[in-house]
C-alpha cells in the first residue's frame, strides 16, 4: 500500500513545495518538531559556509513517511532528522528491531537497495517516544513504569502523536499488545499539543519525544518502558540518490555530524528554543560556532 502511495506521489510532487527554491538549491527537509527544525539549520549553515551551493529549509512535512515521500517525488534533497526506528515500521514496513546497531545496518542497507539513498551515521543520539507524566501524577499514584498503568489505564486520559496512533510495528495497537490494556480515552494530536495538554491536567498520560527540551522545561517524568516495546530511534540525516550524483562535494560536510551531537546535548539545544523560545536557527548557529563549525575552523 505505502509503495503505491509513494509511486503516486512520485508523478505529482508536494504543494507548497514546488518552486519553494531555484533549481540549484539544497532543499532540506525539517518536520514539525523543534529538534528537526534545529538540526535542518544547521545542515542549512555548514552547507552554505563550506560549499558554493545555496540551501533552503522546507517546514512544510510533518511526519517521516511525508519527508520520504517527499524526497521520491523529487521535492526533497535532504532529510534532516530521521530516525531508525521509525524508518524499518513505517517506510520499510518491517518487523520492529529492538537492536540499535541492526536498525540502523537494516535502514542504510535498504535504503541503498530500494531507493539509491545514503544513510549517514548517527548523529550521536536517539530519540524515542516515551511516556511522560508529572511528578504529582507519579507521586500520588506511585507510577513505577508503565505496567504500573495496568489497573487505572480504563480511566485514564491519553494524548498521543497523530502519527502515532495508527503506526504498524511501535503505534498504540502494537502497545496495547505488549501491555495487556488500553486507555480509557485517547486523544490523537499534534506533537508540539501533548505537552501543554499534560501539565494543563487535560491528560493524564501523554506520548513525547525523549529528547524534548519540554521535558525538563515542565519537569515531567519519563515512565520507564519496562518491556521494552519502544524500539531504538537514532537520528540519522538522509540524502537522496540524485542529490548525492549532483552535490557530492556536500557529502563531507554531513560526514561531519557523525557522532557530533549526544543525548544530553540535543535535550538542551530543544530546551534553549522550547523554554528560552530561541529561533531554531539561533540555537543551530550558536552550537556550530561553540564546536568551532564542526571542526573546520573559521
Amino acid at each position: 500500500m505505502i509503495a503505491s502511495i509513494v509511486m503516486l506521489l512520485a508523478g505529482c510532487g508536494f504543494p507548497g513545495l514546488k518552486g519553494t527554491s531555484s533549481v540549484n538549491t539544497i532543499r532540506i527537509n525539517a518536520m514539525e518538531t523543534t529538534e528537526s527544525q534545529i538540526l535542518a539549520e544547521m545542515i542549512r549553515i555548514m552547507i552554505e559556509r563550506e560549499t558554493d551551493h545555496e540551501a533552503v529549509v522546507l517546514k512544510n512535512l510533518g511526519t517521516s513517511l511525508m519527508a520520504h515521500q517527499a524526497m521520491v517525488a523529487g521535492d526533497v534533497d535532504i532529510s534532516a532528522a530521521r530516525f531508525t526506528g521509525t524508518e524499518v515500521a513505517a517506510t520499510l514496513q518491517m518487523e520492529a528491531i529492538t537492536d540499535p546497531e541492526e536498525a540502523f545496518r537494516v535502514v542504510k542497507d535498504e535504503f541503498q537497495k530500494r531507493f539509491g539513498y545514503k544513510v549517514f551515521n548517527s548523529y550521536g543520539f536517539e530519540n524515542s517516544y516515551a511516556f511522560l507524566i508529572t511528578k504529582e501524577f507519579e507521586k500520588e499514584h506511585n507510577i513505577q513504569n508503565l505496567s504500573s498503568f495496568k489497573d487505572m489505564a480504563q480511566t485514564m486520559r491519553a494524548g498521543f502523536p497523530n502519527d502515532w496512533v495508527d503506526r504498524d510495528g511501535d503505534g498504540y495497537k502494537d502497545f496495547v499488545e505488549t501491555y495487556g490494556y488500553s486507555f480509557g480515552s485517547i486523544y490523537p494530536m499534534s506533537v508540539s499539543l501533548v505537552y501543554d495538554a499534560l501539565v494543563e491536567g487535560k491528560m493524564e498520560t501523554v506520548v513525547g519525544y525523549t529528547t524534548d527540551g519540554r521535558i525538563a522545561s515542565y519537569d515531567l517524568t519519563v515512565v520507564e518502558d519496562d518491556l521494552q516495546f519502544f524500539p531504538a530511534y537514532e537520528a540519522v540525516i538522509i540524502m537522496s540518490k540524485e542529490a548525492l550524483e549532483k552535490y557530492p562535494d556536500v557529502i563531507p560536510v554531513l560526514e561531519r555530524f557523525e557522532g557530533a551531537i549526544d543525548t544530553q546535548t540535543m535535550q538542551q539545544l530543544n530546551y534553549q528554543s522550547d523554554h528560552n523560545l530561541e529561533e531554531p536557527s539561533l540555537v543551530a548557529k550558536q552550537f556550530l560556532k561553540e564546536r568551532d563549525y564542526l571542526r573546520g575552523g573559521q
